[in-house]
């Protein structure tokens, strides 16, 4: 959508249009009747006009040269316009300078210029054309003055307000440009953190599992050397049960590299997803419960699935639960959510004390959806962790 620009210049260049116009006007009578003053007028006017011309270029170097420049086309206009034959509309003139004063000098300056610009056309019409018009034709004329005092004012106004809101724009444009590089660059961290976090989860679970494999292996040939073959069944008994922890938490970070597109697929399918790749195939019974339908945002649909993550991994690791519930109830106003396992359970508020088990993450993030979370567990009595949010 293309907006008018209120430009000065486009009213200096009507300004130059009609001094121009005058001349033609004036001009013409003196040298149409060869009259004997006919290039002192030309020359008042080329001057005025030359004066007009170079003001903004003078101006932007000399401040003091505001007023000269005022007071000299002020005296150029009384000198045209008591030029015999006495041309009235020489104080057209006028206009053009009350324009220029409000552009040139601040509120109180500017009019008080066009007051005195005034008096003087009122001598010089009363001069030239008797009391009477005199008298008539000023005050027409003052009208005209204030006229364009005032919409130059306008002009003036709106310009300062245009370049205002320009460089509110650049600046929101800066603004706007250095909160992407401030995302991209949060992003990255977040990459970076949640990497160094899967870091961590193979070294802590896959990598002792296998450590604990060669350890049990080890022992197992020891007790075939020492030919206590009757020991080496328990030493394959563990081995077994290690390889299976290690398989789980495995098959856990592979589907946390390849996650589901939840914008794509949803919530209700990315949860499904989740606890066939990982519970069914741990082993674990699972059942998924939804209530209401509708996608939701994708923020929320993302947040709401990274706390269940975090809840059945912790299911996964360290519950030794058999059966793992995943309630999802969507309201017309808000979201609740119930992860519950029948696990061994733990002191629910040591842990939270503790931050452990990614319980502050899941705080965090409940938090950022504006929503809350509570946990109730005990030794022998399972987990239920419990989401409301707002839709």
């Amino acid at each position: 959508m293309s907006t008018v620009r209120l430009d000065p210049r486009l009213y200096y260049a009507f300004g130059l249009l009609f001094i121009l116009a005058f001349g033609v006007r004036s001009l013409g009578s003196y040298f149409f009747e060869r009259h004997e003053l006919r290039w002192v007028a030309a020359g008042l006017l080329a001057t005025f006009a030359l004066f007009y011309a170079t003001e903004r270029s003078i101006s932007k170097r000399f401040g003091l040269y505001i007023h000269l420049y005022l007071v000299i086309q002020t005296g150029l206009t009384l000198l045209i316009m008591l030029l015999p034959p006495h041309q009235f509309f020489s104080a057209g003139l006028g206009l053009v300078l009350s324009g220029q004063a409000v552009f040139l000098l601040p509120g109180r300056q500017a009019y008080a210029w066009i007051g005195a610009l005034s008096g003087v056309m009122l001598f010089g019409l009363v001069r030239g054309q008797g009391m009477f018009d005199g008298l008539s034709l000023g005050l027409l004329y003052v009208s005209g003055y204030l006229f364009a005092g005032a919409y130059a004012g306008v002009i003036a106004r709106a310009t300062a307000a245009q370049q205002r809101s320009e460089a509110l724009l650049t600046d929101l444009q800066e603004a706007h440009e250095q909160l992407r590089m401030y995302a991209a660059q949060a992003e990255h961290l977040a990459v970076v953190e949640e990497r160094q976090r899967m870091a961590r989860d193979l070294h802590d679970s896959a990598i002792q599992a296998l450590y604990g494999l060669v350890l049990s292996a080890e022992g197992a040939a020891r007790r075939l050397a020492e030919g206590k073959v009757g020991l080496v069944g328990e030493r394959l008994h563990e081995i077994r049960r290690t390889a299976q922890a290690a398989l789980h938490e495995t098959r856990s970070l592979i589907f946390e590299l390849r996650p589901p597109d939840l914008e794509k697929e949803g919530l209700v399918a990315a949860l499904r997803a989740r606890l066939v790749s990982v519970e069914d195939r741990a082993g674990l019974h699972t059942a998924l419960e939804v209530e209401g339908d509708g996608r939701l945002p994708h923020d929320l649909e993302a947040g709401i699935y990274r706390v269940v993550q975090e809840a059945l991994n912790n299911a996964l690791k360290h519950s030794g639960a058999e059966q793992v519930t995943v309630s999802l109830r969507i309201g017309p106003e808000q979201v609740a959510l119930e992860v519950a396992d029948d696990g061994i359970g733990f002191d629910s508020q040591a842990a939270q004390a503790g931050g452990g088990l990614g319980l502050r993450g899941m705080y965090e993030r409940a938090t950022e959806l504006g929503g809350k979370l509570s946990l109730q567990s005990g030794p022998g009595q399972g987990t239920r962790l419990r989401l409301e949010v707002p839709k």
